[in-house]
């Protein structure tokens, strides 16, 4: 499960920002996705198999309740959302507020689930007694690992955040500039139909 949520699911969401002439991006973010729920339902099923027979299951642990709300999110809330807004994406360019809305909900969402997700590991090796049942370079590697994987996801996040802020004003620009240019030929238009005064109405 900590796999899951350290390469599947960052991956799946950064595929979101692929910069292709083609739109292929929501296809692929939705494979890649699709392909961690089904890793995430086995991974769920062969965990509540697995403390179940070592009798650690119990409902009331921190691991399993952050395991459940993080997993939960991803397998109903998420796939839900990432539906809404698809069928709002169309729209968004018509003034759909909607769409920006499921957009920031599904974005932030499957942020939180993630990071619930890595941390949750954690509380899972605390869980089976820590380093009296696991060997300690396991666990220096676990979270060596997620720490590469968090500052990798987070920068890039971030990067695409800042590309995104610096084309924003460009394209308020030409779109300033364009409608600027289009009222002035339209004004244009008006003064020339409107003082053109035929030549047999003029004074004599």
């Amino acid at each position: 499960m900590t796999i899951l949520f350290m390469i599947p699911f960052p991956i799946g969401s950064l595929s979101m920002h692929l910069r292709t002439k083609v739109c292929i991006a929501p296809y692929i973010h939705a494979l890649i996705q699709t392909i961690g729920i089904i890793m995430a339902i086995m991974a769920v099923a062969l965990g509540i198999n697995l403390t179940s027979d070592l009798e650690f299951w119990n409902p009331l642990r921190t691991h399993v309740i952050v395991g459940l709300v993080a997993t939960g999110i991803i397998l109903f809330i998420q796939p839900a959302l990432g539906i809404v807004q698809h069928h709002y994406f169309g729209r968004a360019r018509a003034g759909y507020v909607n769409s920006r809305i499921f957009g920031v909900m599904h974005r932030w969402l499957g942020r939180v689930a993630v990071v619930l997700g890595m941390a949750n590991s954690g509380l899972g090796f605390q869980l089976v007694g820590g380093e009296e049942n696991v060997p300690k370079r396991s666990l220096v590697w676990n979270f060596v690992l997620m720490g590469v994987f968090i500052l990798l996801w987070f920068s890039a996040v971030l990067i695409d955040f800042l590309g995104r802020r610096r084309e924003r004003p460009v394209q308020t620009e030409r779109e300033i500039a364009e409608a600027l240019s289009t009222t002035a030929g339209e004004s244009g238009g008006i003064r020339n139909t409107t003082f053109q005064i035929p030549n047999n109405r003029l004074p004599r």
